[in-house]
């Protein structure tokens, strides 16, 4: 028996309303876990691999899923905000 924790949901929630629907992207990215990487990034086994800084991603914040931070307790301002690494 795999004790381990369950697979990232296939379906991801909509943002609010008035949300730009552009960034829904971002939400898949981070596979609904609430976490996006910025800075050097390599796509291994089909996943982004973080290289560097790590930040929420925008739509899980929107909507609720976890709280905007930048390793434990750090606040991330809005300007620091990075898109998702191209690869």
């Amino acid at each position: 028996m795999d004790d381990g924790p369950p697979d990232s949901p296939e379906h991801f929630d909509d943002p609010p309303p008035g949300f730009p629907r552009d960034l829904t992207v971002v939400c898949q990215t981070c596979d609904g876990d609430g976490w996006r990487y910025v800075g050097r990034a390599a796509v291994i086994g089909g996943r982004v691999a973080a290289v560097g800084k790590q930040e929420a991603c925008m739509v899980c914040e929107a909507v609720g899923r976890h709280r905007w931070t930048t390793g434990p307790g750090a606040w991330v301002k809005r300007h620091e905000r990075r898109p998702i690494p191209e690869h």
